[in-house]
């Protein structure tokens, strides 16, 4: 069964929406997020089970590296310091994806 382009279309730039823009390259391209593969999911399920737990925080924000989700890693990372600020690993994880980022 062939689908119209109209709803070929309106599933690529719902599939497009879903995936957040990271940053732009100085020539203007997007680049955005990838989907979660489970890896997100499960690492967020643990964390929910332990929510004060730093190796489960870096653990999420690891998996969010490994899918592009830089912005949502920051985040992440930034509980974690919150949670524990003398933790030196969650700066260098929320250092290199400010870089990945590229706030410069």
């Amino acid at each position: 069964m062939r689908l119209p382009p109209l709803l070929l279309l309106v599933a690529a730039v719902s599939s497009l929406s879903a995936q957040s823009v990271q940053y732009k390259s100085a020539a203007g391209v997007e680049y955005r997020a990838q989907a979660d593969t489970g890896a997100i999911a499960r690492a967020d399920s643990a964390l929910r089970g332990d929510a004060r737990n730093v190796d489960r925080i870096i653990a999420l924000g690891v998996a969010q590296s490994g899918a592009r989700q830089f912005r949502e890693a920051i985040r992440t990372f930034s509980r974690g310091i919150e949670l524990d600020p003398g933790n030196a690993m969650l700066y260098r994880w929320r250092g290199h994806r400010y870089l990945s980022t590229r706030p410069f």
